[in-house]
């Protein structure tokens, strides 16, 4: 019986290790992919094509707070934009809500701006 007590406890342990764990400053990721339709007319292979990522919710503000650029005035939506030169956009509404986007180019390995237009 101690024997089985001890394995169950183990068990128990390792599961505890196994199972996700979110922190309270952790922010599951919400937000859409997509292929931009002027580089990819023959899908995620062609040349041109830009695998673009918007990102919302709580790890869109995190993006946004931690973005090390001033925020400008965006003329589109009017709402507050930080553009960090290498990909990685963030718009604030007047509301507080963020959306992030960004893209990947996978002919040229690289992070890029999104195929997100206004």
């Amino acid at each position: 019986m101690k024997a089985l007590f001890q394995c169950v406890r183990v068990a128990g342990v390792l599961l505890l290790f196994a199972l996700p764990t979110m922190a309270e400053d952790d922010a599951p990721l919400k937000g859409t992919a997509f292929l931009g339709e002027e580089g990819c007319p023959k899908g995620i292979k062609s040349e041109d094509c830009k695998l673009s990522f918007q990102l919302t919710g709580k790890a869109a503000i995190l993006l946004f707070d931690g973005m090390r650029v001033k925020a400008v005035k965006e003329e589109c939506t009017g709402g507050m934009m930080k553009d960090d030169g290498k990909g990685l956009r963030c718009i604030k509404a007047s509301d507080g809500n963020v959306d992030c986007d960004f893209g990947y180019q996978f002919s040229k390995k690289t992070f890029t701006h999104s195929a997100v237009v206004c």
